[in-house]
């Protein structure tokens, strides 16, 4: 028997990807393999020689959920920067949802306020997807 109670279903989450050992995790696919040295390279490039730790996940879509919810969970999974300093960011982009977000932890807030990283998505990345160019993008 099936009782109706008028509280819709639970959605499903969105799996949080492992943390990745090189800071890019390509659940989407959208990167080829020149594509995703190249993005390594940088994003390891950016933590060696600044110290700057910025994970980037890709994903095929959100199921759902809101772009902020998801993008919350990895960054407190994968915890990227340094602790003591909170200077970690995160690129996350739905491919299917076409949505894209730059999570900046505190200790990068005052050099890449929340308004900076609008703009960045706007005016740097979104022009790059929108051409197919990914890799780009995400170097943008």
């Amino acid at each position: 028997m099936l009782l109706a109670s008028g509280v819709p279903p639970a959605a499903a989450e969105v799996p949080v990807p492992p943390a990745p050992a090189r800071f890019l995790h390509d659940g989407a696919s959208l990167l080829d393999r020149t594509e995703t040295r190249q993005v390594e390279k940088r994003l390891m490039e950016l933590n060696e020689e600044r110290g700057l730790q910025i994970g980037v996940a890709t994903l095929r879509s959100l199921d759902g959920d809101a772009i902020e919810t998801v993008s919350m969970r990895i960054a407190e999974s994968w915890r990227p920067g340094f602790r003591e300093r909170d200077n970690g960011a995160l690129i996350v982009i739905a491919a299917a949802d076409r949505k894209i977000r730059i999570e900046i932890g505190y200790g990068l807030e005052s050099v890449i306020p929340d308004a900076a990283a609008g703009r960045i998505i706007r005016h740097r990345m979104a022009p790059q997807f929108r051409n197919g160019r990914w890799g780009d993008g995400i170097l943008a």
